[in-house]
Formats: C-alpha cells, structure tokens, sequence
C-alpha cells in the first residue's frame, strides 16, 4: 500500500466520525512528507484498497508500523480505535468489503514533540504520519501476531522469557510449539509446547520459559562472532520467526561491558532520515562499535543489521522533554519487550537537548572562547526527570540520561567546533572546559559538505550586545561555499576525535549536522551522510589501534605523538614518523585499552604533511596530517 495515497490538514476531529479535512492533495505512505512541514494540526492520509480475503469467511487484518503521533483509524467511515507511537506495530481486524476507504489522521503526540522541541532536526520529520509500513492482509483461523522474547544469560546458562500473542476467527483447543536453533553454528536447540485455548475472535498471549542448551554468545565487532538463533513460535499451519542473540550488558567507571568485556563506544549519532542499511554498513565499515538512533526509533530490519554487523544500538526513547516518568517507564518497557531480543540493543537515551544555545557561528580565536564560556554560563541545566526516567529503565540496558551542548549539565555533551565556535585550534580548551570526570564523554557534531547553492549565510557575528561582540573570524563566514571551510571541519571533527580517545572518553561518536537553511531534499540528506561515513571526514576516525599527536602539528614544530589502543589484546607496535625528509620510529607494547605517549617528533619547516605509519602483528595503518 504504498501508492495512489492523499493527505491533508485536519480542520476538525469529529470524535468517532472520519475527521474534515481542508484539502486533499497527493502524498507518499508510507515515509515523510514535506508539504506539511509547518503544520501544527493533525494530518490525515486516505486511500481505497480491494478486499484481500480468500473467502468470505476469513476476516482482514489492517498493520501499521513506525507510526509517529497518534494514529486514528477508519476503515469504510467505521472508526476502529488509535495507536500511539513507532515502537509496536498498530493491528485492526475488520470485515472488508470488494472496495474498501482506509482513513488514518495522525495527531501530534509525544513521538512527534520529542523531534519538534529538537533545533537540529528538519521539521519535517515531526510531521505525524505512518513511517514505515502500511499493510492489509487476511487473519487465519488462529496465527501468531507477535512474539517478544526476553534473554537472560547467567554464567554458561541461558533462558528465554517468551511471549507469543494469537489472534483467532475460529475457536482454537491446540498447542503453541516454540523451537529454537541456532543459525550457521554449532549449537543446542531447543523446544517447547504450550497449551492454548481461545474462542473465536479473541486475542490470547501464551507465555513461556525455554532454557537453551549449551548457549553460544553474540559478540560486538572485534571481540567475537555474532551468533545469533533463530526462534520460531507455530499454531497450526501458522508461524512467526525472530532472530534473537545471547549477551550480558553493564556498565563501569569505563565504560560498556559485553559479556563481562569492555567495548569503547565509538560510532555514530544517525538523526531521523539518515537510517539504512547502507548508513549501517558505512558505519561498520569505518570501524564504528555502536549506532545511535536519534529521535526515531528504526524498523526491526535495521536492528537485525546491526545484530549482523556487531555493532551496539543506543536507543533514543520516542518521548518529549515534558514526557513524565511513568509515561516514559512505560516507553521503556515497549522498547525492551519488543526490541531486547535483539542483542545490538545496550544503551537507552533519555533527552536530548538539541544545539541551543550554540546554534549560531561564533567564529573562532579568543572572543570566540569568550561567547562559548557565556552561553554555556546562561544555558538551562535544569535536567527536570531524566534521572529519575534513566534509573526506571531495566537494569538489562545502560541508561544515558542527558545529551545536549556545553553548560546545559549534560552526560554527553554535543561539541561542534569547526562548525559552531572555535578551531581545531582550541580543541583542548574546549574538552578541557566541558568534558570532565561526571561527563561520559562527546559526541562530535560537523555537517556533511554541501553543494555551494545549498548552504546557508550564516552571519558570523552573534546578536545580542550582551555577549562579547568585537570582530573575529567567523567559523562560517562565507555561509559554507568555500572548499577550504569544508577542510577546517574536517580537521576539526578529527581532532577532537583523536583527543577525546587520546583522554579514554567512555563515549566519542560522530555527528552528521544540518546546516540551518539547508534545502536539500530528503533522500539527498541520506545518500549525503552514507558518503560521509565512508569519505575521508571519516575514514581511519575510529581504527582500534592509531596513532596521533598531541594538539595541531605545524611545519617547523616539534608535536608529542601518542598510541591509542582500543582492541581487547596487548599490542606491540611501531609507529614511523614521516614529514618531507624526516623519519623517526618509536616503538612500544601497550595494555589493551591503553593509551601511550611515545615521545616527540620535530618536523622540518619545509614539510607539508605528517604521516604517522603504525605496524603491529595485524597489519599497518596511516594517519596523515595536513601542515
């Protein structure tokens, strides 16, 4: 169903009468439109579909899935009830006709207000509507319409908490047989029957334990093989698959532990638009540990792909700054129940804070430090529930109550120099001022190069006389369009990359940001951010084992260079300094998880770049500077 559909703006909702609309005019469903981008009313979508029953004694079953506000359904002028929320898919039975008029207005609702209240995101994408499927099919006698499946791993034992919930159209005396087997390793199934008993039309969940015999774990990229199993719940002829896998999940002064083992959390922050299979592999390409999905929570493919690819989720939750605790717990429960079973699932956001008050250039230099140090004096750091939210979160999951920009209190601040104030030039200042011992650590916010037509003018002088005001270089001055801006990004985005590792920050991820008067389209956005994650922005940012130097290395200077190593192995490794016709080795055998300074490299005046050639039992990597 996802042709020949109109929307409109609600005039009126008519309680359990189909709502007025102003106008029709044609839209795209399921997805995100832009026509509606400024409306503050509720959203209808409408469209005819044929009977899709066998018989006349079947019965038809309407699915919504990603649905963003709160869906009202009408089916022939008949209302059928509301869904709210993109965790679980929306379900109504009804008795179709030959032609049949599926009506859907969807209302702003908490899943709407948690992207509207964000300053980084396109308005867009806070329009109500049905994001990612819309489905109609016929029900069979009785049929599993849904499984949820809780693991728990205790020393070398493991067991699933199953719940399988059955629809009926006819009376059902019969057995749920659930079976379990694990995909392309060896390992031990499993199997359990259930009773089950239902009259006609109703709706049964069947809950069970299974223990799994001799478990095999899922690992993260770099630390192991991501295994996973298959689970398969059957009623009659009928039967539901998930792929489910087995870890444990806590955390420490040092961060995320995975089956007992510490994973530095280095990856990146994907806004809603920017999800896919291809940002995914991008991600693992570039040697990414964890995904954040922010201010959208993806279809179930997507988190398969990230159980395939070893990389960890970190789980926005869909609720507004206003959401009180016991709506957001319940948010919380949703996301577990249908989501846990997936074992990329580790961290659940609580808010995120957006840019503001940083959402403006502020140039670069001393005055520029000077506008940052007031804004973040006068930003809000009032965190209102987030913690009293994050400590009802399951146990099973690590919280992060708090992102957001320096001064606002944050447990992951948002950094964006080279784009919103200062230089690479000022990195260390910045970390320094803003990331200390109650900060996890950043996430590095830079904006995807942009076509000069699309680029925004910012004005490079903040308004307000209260602020410092006196002239300075701009980090944006000339709205974007020159190649030269787009290599002070870069080099900006890198290295405050390399010192957030260099300082062991639990938490470094990239950011693709938005410039503010960006009129790229949709989809452009996406195909942009899959190029930047596998560009040169990019590339090496996250290798485990990386050499890099201590501040901004110029010709004629003399820079410390240090050893990260992030791999869960003890490494010995030679790094060769080259610049023009200087070359120095240094050599050293670092812990796991190490960071090591291995000592000072002179460059000559004449050189233009600084290669820095790592080699170890596993292979060599470079990492340039340009001087």
């Amino acid at each position: 169903m996802a042709d020949t559909w109109s929307g409109g703006v609600v005039a009126s909702m008519n309680g359990e009468s189909p709502p007025t609309v102003r106008s029709w005019q044609d839209v795209s469903v399921p997805g995100v439109s832009t026509v509606f981008a400024d409306e503050s009313s509720p959203i209808a979508y409408r469209r005819t579909f044929p009977d899709p029953r066998a018989g006349d004694d079947e019965r038809a079953e309407l699915e919504l899935t990603g649905v963003y506000g709160r869906a009202h359904v009408w089916i022939n002028d008949r209302f059928h009830g509301t869904h709210d929320g993109p965790i679980e898919p929306a379900r109504f039975a009804f008795e179709p006709q030959t032609t049949n008029e599926l009506v859907i207005a969807c209302e702003p609702s908490a899943s709407t207000a948690a992207v509207a209240e964000r300053d980084d995101v396109p308005a867009e994408f806070a329009v109500p509507g049905i994001r990612d499927g819309v489905s109609v099919h016929r029900i069979p006698t009785a049929g599993v319409r849904s499984l949820q499946v809780q693991p728990t791993v205790e020393d070398d034992r493991a067991s699933l908490a199953v719940a399988a919930t059955v629809q009926t159209v006819e009376p059902v005396d019969d057995v749920v047989t659930f079976s379990l087997r694990p995909n392309g390793f060896r390992g031990g199934g499993s199997m359990d029957r259930t009773p089950i008993e239902a009259g006609p039309g109703e709706q049964v969940t069947v809950e069970t334990e299974i223990d799994v015999r001799d478990p095999v774990l899922w690992w993260p990229r770099g630390l192991g093989p991501q295994h996973r199993y298959t689970l398969r719940a059957k009623v009659g002829d009928r039967s539901l698959e998930r792929s489910i896998g087995l870890r444990t999940i806590d955390s420490d002064d040092s961060g995320l532990r995975i089956n007992g083992r510490p994973v530095p959390a280095r990856g990146v922050s994907l806004p809603p638009g920017t999800a896919s299979p291809a940002t995914i592999e991008a991600a693992a390409a570039a040697d990414a540990t964890l995904v954040r999905f922010s201010g959208h929570v993806p279809s179930r493919s997507l988190y398969e792909a990230c159980d395939e690819a070893g990389l960890l989720v970190w789980q926005d939750l869909p609720i507004a700054p206003s959401t009180d605790t016991e709506q957001a717990t319940t948010v919380a429960d949703q996301l577990y129940g249908h989501r846990y079973g997936n074992p990329s699932l580790s961290v659940v956001g609580i808010r995120d804070g957006g840019s503001a008050p940083f959402d403006d250039a502020l140039g670069t230099g001393l005055l520029a430090r000077a506008r940052v140090r007031w804004r973040a004096w006068r930003a809000d750091d009032d965190r209102g529930t987030v913690d009293d939210i994050a400590a009802a979160v399951p146990a099973d999951l690590v919280p992060i109550p708090l992102v957001g920009p320096p001064g606002t209190g944050p447990d992951v601040v948002r950094l964006a120099p080279g784009w919103r104030y200062v230089d690479e030039a000022s990195v260390e200042w910045l970390l320094d001022r803003y990331v200390d011992d109650d900060t996890m650590g950043a996430i590095v916010s830079s904006p995807v190069p942009t076509p000069t037509s699309d680029r925004p003018n910012l004005d490079a002088t903040p308004p307000g006389s209260a602020e410092p005001d006196e002239s300075s270089t701009a980090v944006s001055a000339d709205g974007g369009a020159s190649t030269a801006l787009d290599e002070q990004r870069s080099t900006a985005l890198r290295s405050t990359v390399e010192a957030l590792r260099r300082h062991k920050s639990e938490v470094v991820l990239v950011e693709p940001g938005r410039e503010g008067g960006s009129n790229s389209a949709i989809a452009d956005e996406a195909h942009r951010v899959e190029a930047w994650l596998g560009g040169d922005d990019i590339a090496g940012i996250f290798e485990p084992v990386r050499a890099v130097v201590d501040g901004r290395p110029s010709a004629g200077g003399t820079t410390t260079i240090w050893l990260v190593n992030e791999t869960s192995d003890r490494v010995d490794a030679t790094v060769t300094c080259r610049a023009a016709d200087a070359t120095e080795q240094l050599s050293v055998d670092i812990d796991a998880g190490g960071v090591a300074e291995l000592g000072t490299f002179t460059i000559p005046s004449g050189a233009s770049t600084l290669s820095l050639v790592v080699e170890t039992d596993g292979g060599s990597s470079v990492n340039e500077y340009r001087l």
